[in-house]
């Protein structure tokens, strides 16, 4: 008797073990998140000064950046309005025409750079893939300011 309770057990415990391993490999995979999409539909503020990504949608932004300071130029870390960050490398910049930037303050663009850097890391955004991508076209102005060409930066 006590060696068929012993294998009851056992039996038990091997398909207790085996449920265990199969719903909590489902449940990983049934938890899979979206990976994010941010868009930022502006960039305000002036070359030398502060400058922000602005319209943010999509992750834990808050709606924009504080201030990138020469991140656009340089690369690091974009912290947004939220606490959340994101990591850039070195951005490529590549001159693009100034004819679809805005005027502002009657005045026409002096340059514009398309703007691609590698997502290197985030945190607290929600799932930004990483690596991932940068991207956008910033114009330059004479007076110091800049603004973005429509549709604005993309983080993917």
């Amino acid at each position: 008797m006590r060696r068929r309770t012993m294998v009851v057990v056992a039996a038990v415990i091997s398909i207790a073990c085996v449920m265990g391993v199969s719903s909590s490999a489902f449940a990983s995979k049934a938890h899979k998140t979206a990976k994010v999409t941010i868009k930022c539909s502006g960039l305000s503020g002036t070359l030398t000064g502060t400058t922000t990504l602005t319209g943010c949608k999509g992750g834990n932004t808050g709606g924009s950046s504080t201030s990138l300071g020469a991140k656009l130029a340089s690369g690091g870390t974009i912290t947004w309005t939220s606490g959340a960050t994101t990591t850039v490398g070195t951005p490529t910049l590549a001159t693009l025409s100034t004819s679809k930037c805005p005027v502002i303050d009657g005045l026409k663009a002096s340059s514009a750079n398309k703007v691609t850097a590698t997502v290197t890391a985030e945190n607290g955004v929600g799932n930004l893939p990483v690596p991932g991508t940068f991207t956008g076209a910033a114009c330059l102005y004479s007076n110091d300011d800049v603004a973005t060409v429509k549709p604005g930066f993309k983080i993917t």
